[in-house]
């Protein structure tokens, strides 16, 4: 039996894992391996969390 594919889910601006559609859905087709990447313009942009928060 073939094993499923890794799903690979990439968290753009929200981390939120709860109401995630895309992971939910991923996560339904098999393993999950989720992806995030630092944009220190983003997270310096005003309004923006701090990152030592």
């Amino acid at each position: 039996m073939a094993k499923a594919p890794i799903q690979v889910v990439w968290f753009k601006r929200d981390l939120r894992i709860h109401d995630h559609s895309p992971l939910a859905n991923a996560a339904a087709a098999g393993p999950v391996l989720p992806l995030f990447a630092i944009e220190l313009k983003q997270w310096q942009a005003p309004g923006s969390a701090p990152l030592n928060a």
